[in-house]
């Protein structure tokens, strides 16, 4: 008798829980505002998990990210009480935690000034990864800083002390979350000291490998005018998380004004889905196959509101664009 045939490798597919954060998906008001709704979470954290993994399950998925609070790592153990209980309510559905987010800048700053604060981020990375490491996941997705913290002239170009202080930190911060068996991916926020293609490819190779990886979000990247399929194909082999969006065209960040909510309010605008901008998804796709890349693609779209029929929307659009470029 043959050996059975070996499954095709291939994308794992999932999404970043914060494509849940539109109020109107928990019946709460359109205008509800960001605290008013993480409170109304935190009144009843396991009703909101379980909405949000019954949809990421009724959606074909396989795995989600864990998103900014109240979606983070904290609100799932204040939803099933252990870090056991997290892994259940995802196993009961058939997902897995693909990877978590945790915001990175006050995690970075200590490293590059007097260092107070240090002990405190590094505590804060050990414990997120230990948790990740109990449900088995191994991947703590991290921005960096804007990079409007080293002035305007920064939008040209970041100087090169920059980005040898915040590998170092990364580094640092990496070899915690690698004593649990996980890395830090960096996430390619737009207007970030992690977006632009020189950027990258200087903070990768200031980067151990071992403990800091890449999630490349190529929506970010295109609307700071980068172009995620030659950062895909430079670093394929250190991006084992990706968040799969679209752009509908590149957006000079110095003409954002308003509070942080006010400036994503204006980039959300111009995120599209997967072939609705202007990455090139065949050339993007043909790379992923050639390598017979495994990770997780996670879509990701910020609020959406009826996120159930957009995700399998996008996935099976991606699915079938990806079926004929299967590796064996």
């Amino acid at each position: 008798m043959s050996a059975p045939a070996a499954a095709a490798r291939g994308p794992k597919w999932g999404t970043s829980l914060i494509t849940f954060f539109h109020p109107t998906f928990f019946g709460l008001p359109a205008e509800t505002s960001y605290p008013a709704y993480v409170e109304a979470a935190y009144a009843d954290p396991r009703a909101y998990f379980d909405l949000m993994l019954d949809a990421s399950r009724d959606a074909g998925l396989a795995g989600v990210e864990l998103a900014p609070v109240p979606a983070g790592y904290e609100g799932a153990l204040k939803a099933y009480g252990s870090a056991a209980g997290v892994e259940a309510a995802c196993a009961e559905r058939g997902l897995r935690i693909a990877s978590s987010y945790m915001e990175g800048g006050h995690l970075i700053r200590p490293g590059l000034s007097n260092g107070e604060g240090r002990a405190e981020a590094s505590a804060l990375v050990d414990d997120h990864a230990r948790f990740l490491a109990s449900v088995g996941c191994e991947l703590i997705v991290m921005g960096t800083l804007p990079r409007l913290e080293f002035g305007d002239a920064a939008y040209v170009e970041v100087p090169a002390d920059v980005h040898e202080k915040v590998a170092d930190e990364l580094n640092r911060l990496g070899s915690l979350a690698q004593r649990h068996g996980c890395k830090i991916a960096l996430h390619t926020d737009a207007y970030s000291l992690f977006s632009r293609d020189g950027d990258i490819d200087r903070l990768m190779e200031l980067t151990d490998p071992a403990c800091v990886a890449m999630c490349l979000d190529s929506g970010h990247v295109t609307l700071d005018g980068g172009n995620a399929v030659a950062i895909l194909e430079r670093h394929l082999d250190r991006i084992p998380v990706a968040h799969w969006k679209d752009a509908d065209q590149p957006l000079d960040g110095r003409s954002l004004e308003g509070d942080f909510l006010e400036r994503h309010e204006v980039m959300m605008s111009h995120f599209r889905w997967v072939g609705e901008g202007i990455v090139d998804w065949d050339r993007f796709m043909d790379i992923v196959g050639r390598a017979g890349w495994d990770g997780w693609a996670l879509a990701e779209f910020d609020f959406a509101e009826d996120p159930v029929s957009v995700l399998r929307a996008h996935v099976d659009i991606c699915r079938g664009r990806m079926a004929d470029r299967a590796v064996d």
